[in-house]
């Protein structure tokens, strides 16, 4: 059951239970906590958001899940300037037990329902910044509980940016011996913030800051930097050492930091100044076509992502980059024709061409700009490139070996699929086989909520039923099976799942 958060004490009890998972759930009394929850500000004491929202999935009159969300002050722009005119939404929290997935799609629906109403233009989740400050502020999802992040994924949340998260116990660090640099401190703010510049041979060569947590033995690094012109002199790491020597004396016993999965650079000098690796983070921003709740035509949709297309689905979806790999093995050696429906750029084909190079492909898209990347990637093989739905397009009888689709039936009604699979069956020869690789869900109200918003989004915006536009509708896997085995085909295997990328085999 969903309800809005009534007993705070009782949500603070589930939440000391992720401590022994996540790094920075650091131990905070009762009152520190409900202050980082609920009236928290950021490090100039400005308010983080207008208002929060804290629903929570209780089970027995015991509290298994939340979420808090809300209308942050401002978000980043890309220069990193504030932006106080984009209508932002963020969830800042969402938890839940692994295994009650359907426990944390009604959380999310609380969350979207309110963004809806209030027609936010962007939609977050785990935002850096707005983390509680109690916890340093690192808002972002730990690796331990990533299987939030396959939930997210469902309605249309990518990852944003990626940080690796490091902690040092520094209790036993030496004292310092170390006189190239000394650091320059500032007074500790409020909240607990302290800036530090750097100093050798009388220059300053970089700064830093660190921030105080309230359970008093704990200091978290937010940013040091040296300068670009006195880099690869050792200064970062005599900075650190004489950091932890100058904290260790004011009882300081752990000191926690991030850097973006990109920075090398950092990534080493934390490693070399004895920080353990504690394990990724992640933030989220949901696809722009998703929040907007404005479908767009199938054809402009692609046409609009075909630069961004390639990277998009091997870096952000779960299960693709192998899923190609997967679906290239499974075509039969013997293979000389082969059927690709909605073959776009030709992601499949890439890795389909390295184990048979000779095939002859005929491949259908309903995006010309798709198909002509596709040829220019390719321009030597044997393909017969068709730019039409392939609904419409008629297949020859018993031409094809092997058929193929990636990642674009999910579009799709179960009767729409079933008259399209009866066709391919038809066009197959005799030992032919149909490999399907689609987004596929597990649970029935998941393929519900999906097919119930499909048909709201068309009827408010006055879209008729044979117009293609593009939102996910994704079946279960046993419904999948279920129109394939009503089209004809006899023996279905599943074959291949990660994430929600999972590839089926139908023979006929």
């Amino acid at each position: 059951m969903i309800q809005k958060l009534k007993n705070e004490k009782a949500l603070f009890k589930f939440y000391n239970s992720l401590k022994s998972d996540i790094p920075y759930c650091f131990d905070v009394d009762y009152d520190n906590w409900y202050t980082s929850m609920f009236q928290d500000t950021d490090y100039d004491n400005e308010p983080l958001f207008h208002n929060v929202h804290t629903y929570v999935s209780v089970d027995k009159n015991k509290i298994t899940g939340f979420i808090q969300f809300g209308l942050p002050t401002f978000i980043h722009g890309e220069n990193g300037a504030r932006d106080t005119e984009t209508t932002a939404g963020i969830i800042r929290n969402l938890y839940f037990q692994q295994g009650d997935e359907q426990a944390g799609r009604e959380l999310i629906r609380q969350a979207l329902a309110f963004f809806e109403t209030n027609r936010t233009q962007r939609i977050f989740a785990f935002y850096h910044y707005f983390g509680m400050t109690c916890n340093a502020g690192h808002g972002k999802l730990h690796s331990s509980h990533f299987y939030i992040e396959t939930l997210l994924s469902e309605y249309g949340f990518i990852k944003e940016h990626e940080n690796v998260y490091y902690k040092r116990l520094i209790s036993n660090a030496e004292s310092l011996c170390d006189n190239t640099v000394e650091l320059k401190y500032s007074a500790v703010n409020t909240k607990g913030l302290c800036l530090f510049d750097i100093i050798a041979q009388s220059k300053k060569v970089g700064a830093g800051s660190f921030v105080f947590l309230p359970q008093g033995k704990i200091c978290y690094l937010k940013w040091i930097y040296i300068e670009d012109e006195f880099k690869k002199k050792g200064y970062a790491i005599a900075a650190l050492q004489h950091l932890f020597s100058d904290l260790k004396r004011q009882g300081i016993e752990r000191i926690d930091t991030d850097t973006a999965d990109g920075n090398i650079a950092a990534q080493g000098l934390y490693c070399k100044a004895g920080f353990a690796n504690m394990g990724r983070t992640r933030s989220y921003e949901m696809r722009s076509e998703k929040n907007s709740g404005l479908l767009e035509s199938m054809a402009s949709f692609f046409t609009s992502r075909v630069d961004g297309y390639d990277e998009h689905m091997l870096t952000n979806c779960e299960g693709c980059c192998d899923g190609y790999i997967k679906m290239a093995a499974l075509v039969p050696k013997n293979t000389k024709a082969l059927l690709d429906l909605g073959c776009g750029t030709g992601l499949e084909l890439d890795e389909i061409f390295k184990v048979l190079p000779d095939i002859s492909v005929t491949g259908i898209d309903l995006t010309q700009a798709m198909l002509d990347k596709l040829r220019e990637k390719h321009p030597t093989k044997k393909l017969n490139l068709i730019c039409g739905s392939y609904f419409d397009v008629e297949f020859e009888k018993d031409k094809y070996d092997c058929a193929v689709s990636f990642e674009t039936m999910h579009h799709f009604s179960h009767k729409m699929k079933t008259e399209l699979y009866k066709r391919i069956y038809k066009s197959l020869n005799t030992d032919g086989i149909y490999i399907e690789c689609d987004y596929m869900v597990e649970n029935q109200s998941e393929e519900d909520f999906y097919y119930s918003e499909l048909e709201r989004l068309r009827k408010e915006q006055n879209i008729s039923k044979n117009e293609f536009y593009h939102y996910d509708t994704p079946c279960t896997i046993d419904n999948q099976i279920a129109i394939l085995k009503e089209a004809g085909f006899v023996k279905i295997a599943q074959v291949y799942r990660q994430g929600n990328t999972t590839i089926l085999t139908a023979t006929r």
